[in-house]
């Protein structure tokens, strides 16, 4: 998957770790391949490799760290921000996570 962190405006925001994790919540699991965390470049440009092909929940937070992904506490807020976004096997999927300020 791969897409540009943006605000209403289309100015690059570069500030916010983008998270995709499987809306199936047997597969949000330490170590799982199913949860990706990665953050934009300085355009803005953001790239999830190595996603099975999954319904997938994506969104774009501040103040996220690797090891927050699993806890229930965020799996929530993930959910209630994120976008649904399928990847399908073999495709690439571009998806744009915009932030409203």
């Amino acid at each position: 998957m791969t897409g540009m962190v943006h605000d209403q405006t289309g100015r690059p925001i570069t500030d916010r770790a983008v998270i995709a994790l499987s809306v199936n919540p047997t597969f949000r699991h330490p170590g799982s391949r199913h949860v990706r965390l990665t953050f934009p470049d300085l355009t803005g440009h953001y790239d999830v490799a190595g996603l099975p092909a999954r319904v997938y929940l994506v969104t774009a937070l501040s103040g996220i760290q690797e090891g927050d992904l699993y806890d229930a506490s965020m799996f929530q807020e993930i959910s209630a921000a994120g976008a649904e976004v399928v990847i399908e096997t073999g495709a690439v999927t571009t998806f744009d996570v915009q932030i409203t300020r």
